[in-house]
């Protein structure tokens, strides 16, 4: 499992657990409240689970590093291992449908916070493998970070989950959630500013990870692969998204660090430019879940031709 950078906190000198030079040696020490150990599913969940849980809580994830939690096949010795060294899981039914099947093999408590992010059907291709009047031609959308009110609620259900757990700090957990809800509403305040006049507003991508931010800021997100990683996009496939290109005027199309050379063929053969989009499966190269979103922004801006 992979711990994430900062959410544990070294423990006090012997020195700063004292009462001064001159504390007494019989004085009896309190011991520590215990970390809640918490393993999350994908980085966006991890990386709220670490704003609430602050210093009272470790966070790893499920998946080992790099890896796309989508993708991800656990073995029965690394499901096992989620039970031992976990005191709650966080996941998303659906997500992670290798894992939906072999939950019952993890032994520790397992929180499901789909009821709040609430996954939805999303358009994945510009040809759609079927009718696009109906659920042939929309599939399950795993990416909802990508709309800040979905995390939002996440965190509001992270956040009562800790407290149920560790009482002595609901109010500390408290604190924390409106500390990164403002944070979540700025970023909000930003995307709509800065998405609102732009000179396109279609989205070409290889991977269809952001049509919860399209949805939200009155875009259109086109992607050359499905959401299915397995469907290999056809040759009719990309000629509509050719056509979605010279249709929506798109000047750029944007691409991720595994599906650059199918993205510059595409850019190549419609003249357009290519620029970068991270879809925060996997925690950033640097930085974290709002700057990497920061990030995004200022590529969509540039990419869209915003005001």
């Amino acid at each position: 499992m992979l711990s994430l950078a900062g959410c544990t906190t070294p423990p006090p000198s012997p020195a700063a657990s004292s009462s001064g030079p001159a504390a007494d040696s019989d004085t009896v020490q309190t011991p520590a409240t215990p970390k809640i150990r918490v393993t999350a599913t994908s980085y966006p969940i991890a990386w709220v689970a670490e704003q609430i849980g602050g210093e009272y809580a470790t966070v790893s994830m499920a998946t080992p590093a790099g890896v796309d939690p989508l993708l991800y096949a656990y073995t029965p010795e690394e499901l096992a291992q989620l039970g031992e060294a976990s005191d709650v899981l966080f996941y998303v039914a659906g997500f992670q449908p290798a894992l939906d099947e072999n939950l019952a093999q993890v032994s520790t408590p397992a929180v499901d916070l789909a009821p709040h992010v609430q996954l939805v059907h999303h358009r994945a291709l510009a040809g759609n493998h079927g009718d696009e009047s109906g659920e042939a031609g929309r599939q399950l959308d795993p990416y909802f970070w990508h709309d800040t009110e979905r995390l939002t609620r996440l965190a509001g259900a992270v956040r009562e989950a800790l407290s149920n757990m560790d009482p002595a700090h609901a109010t500390e957990y408290a604190q924390a959630l409106d500390s990164l809800t403002g944070k979540l509403n700025e970023l909000d305040a930003h995307y709509a500013a800065g998405l609102a006049q732009c000179a396109t507003r279609t989205v070409v991508t290889y991977r269809p990870a952001y049509a919860y931010m399209t949805d939200r800021y009155h875009l259109q997100q086109v992607a050359v692969q499905a959401m299915d990683p397995a469907i290999t996009p056809t040759a009719k496939d990309i000629r509509n998204v050719k056509l979605e290109i010279n249709a929506n005027h798109v000047g750029t199309v944007f691409t991720e660090g595994g599906n650059s050379e199918a993205i510059a063929q595409l850019a190549g053969e419609t003249g357009t430019q290519v620029a970068s989009l991270d879809s925060l499966s996997t925690p950033p190269a640097e930085g974290d879940y709002l700057s990497g979103m920061e990030e995004n922004l200022q590529s969509l801006r540039a990419g869209l031709g915003c005001q």
